[in-house]
This record gives C-alpha cells, sequence and structure tokens, in this order.
C-alpha cells in the first residue's frame, strides 16, 4: 500500500515505512505515478476533498521556471559553441591568446618577436605567415566572443521581458540560430 502525505509532503509505503503521519491517504500506484510525475516537473500536490490532486499551475510560476529553462539552454549551448573553438586546447594557452596575439602584431609591425621565433621554429612555419594567422584567428575568436557576448545579454532580456510561453520559446529559438551560425567550421 502506498499513501501520501500533506504534512509530511511525501509518500510513505507500508512495506518500507514502520510509521505513516497519521494524515496519510491511501493512492494506488497509478496515482502515485501521476503524482509523482507532477511533482517531477514543478507541479505541487494539494488535498482536495480528501483526495491528493496536482494543483493547477501558477501560470507566474510556469513562466518563471520556462525562463530558467531558457537560459540554462542558452548557457549550454554558447558553452558548446566555445568549445567547439577551444577544444583540444590547454586552458594556459587559451589564456595566453591575448598576449601572443599582440606579439603577433608587433612581430608583423618590424619588432622581433621571440614567442613567435620559438612557435615557428617547433612548426616549421614562416615567422610571419604564422604571426599573420595567429592575428587571423585572435580577430576571429574576439568577433565570436563578442557576438555571443551581445547575444547573450539580449537574450537574457528578450526571456526575461517575455509575457508569454510563446515569447520565451522564439527569443530562444532565434538564439539558438545564431547560435548555429557562428559555430566553427567542421564542426
Amino acid at each position: 500500500m502506498m499513501f501520501y502525505s500533506h504534512s509530511a509532503k511525501g509518500f510513505f509505503s507500508a512495506d518500507v515505512h514502520i510509521t505513516i503521519p497519521d494524515d496519510a491517504i491511501e493512492i494506488d500506484s497509478e496515482t502515485h505515478a501521476a503524482l509523482l510525475a507532477g511533482v517531477n516537473c514543478g507541479r505541487v500536490i494539494e488535498v482536495v476533498d480528501g483526495v491528493p490532486v496536482l494543483a493547477a499551475i501558477d501560470p507566474a510560476l510556469q513562466l518563471d521556471q520556462l525562463r530558467s529553462a531558457a537560459q540554462a539552454e542558452l548557457r549550454g549551448a554558447l558553452d558548446n559553441l566555445l568549445r567547439g573553438y577551444t577544444s583540444g586546447v590547454l586552458a594556459e594557452e587559451i589564456a595566453g591568446w591575448g598576449t601572443k596575439a599582440a606579439a603577433a602584431r608587433a612581430h608583423l609591425g618590424g619588432e622581433t618577436q621571440a614567442v613567435i621565433l620559438a612557435e615557428a621554429a617547433q612548426t616549421g612555419e614562416d615567422d610571419m605567415a604564422l604571426a599573420s594567422l595567429i592575428v587571423e584567428m585572435a580577430e576571429q575568436y574576439l568577433a565570436v566572443i563578442s557576438t555571443a557576448t551581445g547575444l547573450r545579454r539580449a537574450t537574457r532580456d528578450a526571456i526575461a521581458q517575455a509575457s508569454t510561453p510563446a515569447e520565451i520559446e522564439a527569443a530562444i529559438t532565434n538564439a539558438m540560430s545564431a547560435i548555429s551560425a557562428l559555430a566553427p567550421p567542421n564542426t
């Protein structure tokens, strides 16, 4: 036998629990499964006329839940986008990209930079070609980061201002389309 206790806000089984709250109401396995599924989706159980039922979803709460889910989806998509550009690169190397780009610009400007010469010696590339490539890649990555930041902020604001589930869905759909367009080649 399965029971629901409103005071304990939980389920109890006669086979498992030694004591069951006095206000516990016996429920069948189908009701238990339905109530549990509702609770797992953020719904609340109420007792109406002695029967546990799922309460109607508060539209404001539903919008808040949809906003939170949309923000999480956006963060995940942006994280995946940036990982596409940094996959397989050590964090220490990524942290030095700005400094390396500045060194590459100086090298292209005629100031020999040991860091560029050292990498070129390892890769067998021409130092000027390598410096040009470093600057080009740095500018591309900075453009992606800047676009992703602007997209995150604009989508965050659109989600916050949305007054319907459809508006939240439209904001996240537009963001996902824009993120897809930013994806690195061959991903």
